[in-house]
């Protein structure tokens, strides 16, 4: 049937570093970095479209 309460992403990837599974910890470092590229990246994108649209 699924999960019944599906989990933000960053609370995901605490919970893989937390874990004692040593095999969850890269997958949490990947997680990680796809996660920053990814903020990085949108934050980068609006900035560039907020600048072209004051400058208008």
């Amino acid at each position: 049937m699924g999960r019944q309460s599906p989990m933000m992403l960053s609370v995901l990837m605490g919970q893989k570093f937390r874990k004692f599974n040593l095999a969850d910890v890269p997958q949490a470092y990947v997680m990680t970095v796809i996660y920053a590229i990814l903020v990085l990246f949108l934050v980068n994108f609006f900035l560039k479209t907020a600048s072209k649209t004051a400058n208008n």
